[in-house]
Order: structure tokens, then C-alpha cells, then sequence
């Protein structure tokens, strides 16, 4: 029999929402059928940060769903596709949209479901925040570029899906005072980085704006009749320790301790 590592006992479980790619998107090396991805930073950021990450299966059976969900203590919602524009009233023939995964879409809402049902500590990372506006009632600007200024006050040029490694910090991003984030990272102010051609057009009037970006973009999110719900437009998985962005995922794990002794 083997022995229980009590050093792993105490640890939460995240659960990790995945891409879903289908057969015809990937390069035969890689797989031929449909497939499940996810980006490593994430998986390290919650591992770095006291937790352990279980990856959700993207799947219509309620049942397993929800036996999944019972085991999380946390829930991080990451990046991905763009989401099916019909799903916020937006324009589905807009020639910048990507391909939108339905059955992804089907079962984050499962997901919200639950989280807001039962107060699961969550995380939404870039489509993560978009979605989590989506499922509140807001809506997206389908391509920024067509909607937001190109350039900020000081003529420099907004770039929203940044030319430089994701690990660079790109542009200012202005944070709320007093706000969850605000305390979170101890600043006023931080220059992340910025990896998305959409975002937040009119905010869910159940979510509270919390950080803006260029152009007066909302930048970060939270429910506030929740415990601990937020959503960045930024990756914090990619940044490490600068400005802070470990706190994000360390309090990410510290909602998740409190909410698994009383679930």
C-alpha cells in the first residue's frame, strides 16, 4: 500500500480549464484527434503557489461534470478561442473572429454554474474575463482595433496582442483604489503584458471594474457577491514575481483552503 505523502494532503485541487482543438486544427505530429491543451505556465504558477492543478474535461456528460467540480477546492478559467459573438448579441459576421468551440462554451457555462451556485473560488485569465462577463450579461468589442483608440495621449502605439515575448511586460495597466486587485498587488499602477484583440464593451452590471487599461479598457473584474471571483485581461502565468503577479495565484490558493473547509 502506498503511503500518503502528508506534505500533498493539505494542498487544494484547481481545475484547470483547457482549449479544445479539434483534429483538423492540429499538425499530424502532434495528434490526429481532437485534443485537450493547456499552456504549462499556468500548471507552474499554481504549483509555485501551493496548489495542485487537475485539468476539467471538456465533455456533455452533466454527471461527470459535476463529480469533477465536487473534488475542486479552485477553478481557473484560462485563455483560448474567441467566444461565439450570439452569445452576447455581438456581430457574428465580423471577419476578425476567430473560430469560436461550442461545446467548450457549453461546459464553462456548466462551470459558472456551479461557481456561482456554490462559491468556488476562481481565477479568469484574458477569455477567462470575456467569458465571465459574457455569462453575466455583458458584452465584447469583437476586434479592439476597430473600436478603440490606436494610439494613448502620448501618441504611443496600443498595441492590445503585443509583438514581444509574452514574458515582457507591454503597457500600463491603472488600478481601482481600494479595489481586491489593488491590495492584492500593492500598487496603483502596473505594466503587464497584453496577448488579446478583444475585450470588455459594456460591463456586466454585476461585476465591479476594478483596473484599466489603454483606451479606458476594463482590465480586471470581480463578482462582488462572491468570495473570491476575478478576471484578468492580462497573463499573470507568464509574468512571475514582476510587480508582484505571484500574489494572484498565492491568494488564489488561499480562498481555496478557506472554501474547501467549508464546503
Amino acid at each position: 500500500m502506498t503511503a500518503v505523502d502528508v506534505s500533498q494532503a493539505d494542498k487544494p485541487i484547481i481545475v484547470v480549464m483547457p482549449k479544445y482543438l479539434t483534429a483538423d486544427r492540429l499538425i499530424k505530429s502532434i495528434s490526429s484527434c481532437d485534443s485537450l491543451l493547456i499552456a504549462d505556465n499556468y500548471f507552474r504558477s499554481i504549483i509555485a503557489a501551493g496548489g495542485i492543478p487537475v485539468l476539467f474535461p471538456i465533455t456533455e456528460d452533466e454527471a461527470v461534470c459535476n463529480s469533477v467540480l465536487e473534488l475542486a477546492d479552485g477553478i481557473l478559467l484560462t485563455g483560448g478561442a474567441d467566444l461565439d459573438p450570439r452569445l452576447y448579441g455581438g456581430n457574428a459576421e465580423d471577419e476578425n473572429l476567430g473560430v469560436h468551440v461550442a461545446n467548450r462554451e457549453r461546459t464553462e457555462y456548466r462551470v459558472l454554474d456551479y461557481i456561482f451556485a456554490h462559491d468556488v473560488p476562481m481565477l479568469g485569465i484574458c477569455r477567462g474575463i470575456q467569458l465571465l462577463n459574457v455569462y453575466s450579461g455583458g458584452t465584447l468589442y469583437e476586434h479592439l482595433a476597430d473600436n478603440l483608440p490606436e494610439a494613448d495621449e502620448n501618441g504611443v502605439e496600443i498595441k492590445h496582442w503585443q509583438d514581444i515575448d509574452y514574458s515582457l511586460p507591454s503597457h500600463k495597466v491603472r488600478l481601482v483604489e481600494g479595489t481586491l486587485i489593488a491590495d492584492m498587488l500593492e500598487v496603483d499602477e502596473v505594466v503587464t503584458n497584453s496577448m488579446h484583440h478583444q475585450g470588455i464593451k459594456q460591463l456586466s452590471p454585476k461585476l465591479e471594474a476594478m483596473a484599466y487599461g489603454p483606451g479606458g479598457l476594463v482590465e480586471a473584474v470581480r463578482v462582488p457577491d462572491l468570495s473570491f471571483a476575478v478576471g484578468l485581461q492580462w497573463h499573470p502565468e507568464y509574468l512571475g514575481t514582476h510587480a508582484n503577479m505571484n500574489r494572484i495565484f498565492e491568494r488564489l490558493i488561499a480562498e481555496a483552503k478557506d472554501y474547501r473547509l467549508r464546503k
